[in-house]
């Protein structure tokens, strides 16, 4: 089972539900359940599919890093979002990685040296992000947040 929805993932899916007109009673396609330690989702709707990728806690605010920034070390990452634990970034990462959103690329072989940059495949996730951020521009602030 997956991670409690981060709340940037709640708001593309809701985002995703009023730009999409998915919010009518007559569409099912991207009904999903949610309890407080996992979520069910419908494998034939496309957004449950994304969010079972980048659903994760911590999954955008990594994306978000790679994007801002462009390719990063682990130490990068780790530093940069405060809180992580090493094991759940690496998990985050090899999830992102199996998905083919980012590729490690190794820059040193002695010993051996890797940085996370996005595909193609990631880079398609910009405008994503960059909704996101619009969102939380408009209905969030700092003294709001947790």
């Amino acid at each position: 089972m997956k991670d409690v929805l981060t709340s940037a993932a709640l708001a593309f899916v809701m985002r995703c539900t009023a730009v999409t007109g998915l919010a009518d009673a007559s569409s099912r396609c991207c009904a999903f359940s949610v309890n407080w330690m996992s979520a069910l989702y419908d494998r034939k709707c496309p957004i449950a599919r994304t969010l079972e990728i980048v659903g994760e806690r911590w999954t955008i605010l990594i994306l978000r890093d790679l994007v801002v920034e462009g390719p990063r070390k682990f130490q990068d990452l780790l530093v940069s979002l405060s809180g992580i634990s090493p094991n759940t970034l690496s998990a985050r990462l090899k999830t992102l990685e199996d998905s083919g959103i980012i590729e490690r690329r190794f820059y040193e072989d002695h010993p051996p040296r890797a940085e996370y940059v996005l595909t193609e495949k990631g880079r398609d996730l910009r405008p994503v992000l960059r909704t996101l951020k619009d969102w939380g521009q408009k209905h969030t602030s700092v003294a709001a947040s947790r």
